[in-house]
């Protein structure tokens, strides 16, 4: 049994079902503090956000599509049809190549510029692209590391372009800031600028080894444990 300070509830958003409330949490609230609260993104700026695709990722082109920001998604693979993200970034680069051709391509469709933000839900592998994807004084939010959790830096580039990073982790904040966040984010649900992305599946408790197998499966869509 769990039990929770009535101050971290949040009303459920209306146009959510109970199941998709469940699922968008984590995925809100650290791209909400990443995006807004840290690199604090305005109107009209540009970010590129690094594993558009992802749950994450997709959360953050949503919340910089809401607040005018024109967004550049960054993944090995385009986000699916049908989803949140796909239907928001009107331009997309692969990681396929070198750190060097992702940073060049973003530097192309901003005319030479770079990103004011670079949202890195990946991190590690894709650092060194972010970085040289970054506009002078740009932001780079960091949330993760796959593959290495050390990289190289260039202080040089780093303080003369007055690049700024920042490390974001929402496990830091307990159910109450959590909530509060929550509760700020409803009415983006609730007008429809924000959509969670569809359930996939849904599992009885009985069944809930098979609901983490589907997700080591990168079932696409997220996936529920309803008792």
């Amino acid at each position: 049994m769990l039990t929770v300070p009535a101050a971290a509830l949040a009303r459920k958003p209306e146009r959510l079902s109970f199941e998709e409330a469940s699922a968008v949490g984590v995925n809100f609230v650290t791209g909400w503090l990443g995006a807004v609260e840290a690199a604090q993104l305005a109107k009209d700026e540009i970010i590129a956000v690094f594993g558009v695709s992802g749950g994450v990722g997709g959360a953050v082109a949503q919340i910089a599509h809401a607040l005018g920001a024109r967004v550049i998604g960054v993944d090995r693979v385009h986000p699916a049809d049908g989803t949140p993200a796909a239907s928001i970034i009107k331009e997309f680069v692969a990681l396929d190549g070198s750190a060097r051709d992702t940073a060049s391509e973003i530097k192309r469709l901003t005319a030479g510029r770079g990103a004011d933000v670079v949202y890195d839900a990946v991190g590690g592998v894709t650092t060194p692209a972010a970085l040289a994807s970054l506009a002078r004084r740009g932001r780079l939010v960091v949330i993760s590391a796959v593959g290495t959790r050390t990289v190289e830096i260039d202080l040089v580039e780093l303080y003369r372009d007055e690049i700024r990073v920042f490390g974001c982790n929402s496990g830091h904040y307990d159910v109450v800031e959590s909530g509060a966040r929550l509760q700020r984010l409803a009415p983006f649900f609730d007008s429809g600028e924000f959509r969670p992305l569809p359930i996939a599946n849904r599992y009885g408790l009985e069944n809930g080894q098979d609901a983490y197998l589907a997700v080591e499966n990168r079932i696409r869509g997220r996936v529920v444990i309803c008792p």
